[in-house]
């Protein structure tokens, strides 16, 4: 008497992009698309080379970190640069802080860019391995850092990413469950497999520092004495639209429960300005 067709699972929506899969439960939110905004456009000729239809990332090695801070410190960590100096020196001959901008559309995302990345002789120096195969001169020389609203992080470089996805475990515990991929080109390159466990090695580095310091940082926020602090222009605007986001959220109030912050008001002229590395065109 058992009805297949009164029983059987519940539907959810389901779309991908950069590599990843994401499932709406409930049905409510905005396409995808709308989700994430001017991002997807920005990041098209990436997704040539990894998204549906494409040859695809190719995960190298994955790692997971078991971390005693809250998750949205990890986020917020991850969203400013000026720490870099102190606490990454190595990632700094690579993608120094002179060299950061703000790369911000409208969106349930935060992101900036380094341009141009530098040679400085670190694992992920660009030139090492073939880069994704759609991209222009212009993106083979730069990086983007791109966090999806609530709780995905990466550092997109012209020939790999490196990708973390944050699980909490309470307020004081999140695990990382980091991924770094790259290409096919990249793994049958010569020495491109040793080039890669450089590369994974580097990156471990970095987290494991990030970590060291968000752990202190947790420590110090859980005080009772702590009762907030200033935000920095310069290199806070992403954590302030990140802490938006998150009210927007834990108020389920419907006219903002899915509201997509705009990006910056210039952000479309910076997508149309040319190649700061070309001639400038005469004059006549």
């Amino acid at each position: 008497d058992f009805d297949k067709s009164r029983n059987g699972l519940f539907p959810v929506r389901a779309d991908s992009a950069l590599g990843l899969i994401f499932v709406n439960v409930n049905g409510e939110a905005p396409p995808l698309s709308e989700w994430l905004g001017d991002l997807l456009p920005s990041l098209s000729e990436y997704e040539s080379s990894f998204g549906v239809g494409t040859p695809g990332l190719v995960p190298y090695k994955r790692k997971q970190y078991d971390v005693p801070a809250n998750w949205k410190l990890l986020v917020e960590n991850y969203l400013e640069y000026y720490h870099l100096p102190a606490v990454h020196p190595e990632l700094c001959n690579v993608s120094g802080v002179d060299e950061h901008r703000r790369h911000q559309g409208r969106g349930m995302y935060m992101c900036f860019a380094t341009e141009p990345l530098s040679r400085g002789g670190t694992p992920i120096d660009p030139g090492r391995i073939p880069p994704f195969p759609t991209l222009r001169p212009r993106h083979q020389r730069m990086a983007y850092h791109v966090a999806l609203f609530p709780n995905t992080f990466f550092s997109l470089y012209p020939d790999s990413l490196f990708r973390v996805i944050l699980s909490p475990h309470g307020a004081g515990r999140t695990v990382e469950q980091a991924t770094f991929l790259s290409h096919r080109a990249a793994f049958d390159a010569p020495g491109g497999e040793a080039v890669l466990e450089d590369m994974f090695q580097f990156w471990d580095l970095i987290n494991t520092q990030d970590i060291d310091i968000v752990k202190n940082v947790h420590q110090g926020t859980s005080t009772p004495l702590y009762t907030g602090g200033r935000f920095s222009f310069r290199f806070e605007e992403t954590l302030h639209r990140f802490q938006n986001m998150v009210v927007d959220k834990m108020l389920v109030h419907e006219p903002t429960r899915y509201r997509i912050p705009d990006g910056d008001v210039d952000y479309h002229d910076l997508l149309a300005a040319p190649d700061p590395l070309l001639p400038a065109a005469a004059s006549g």
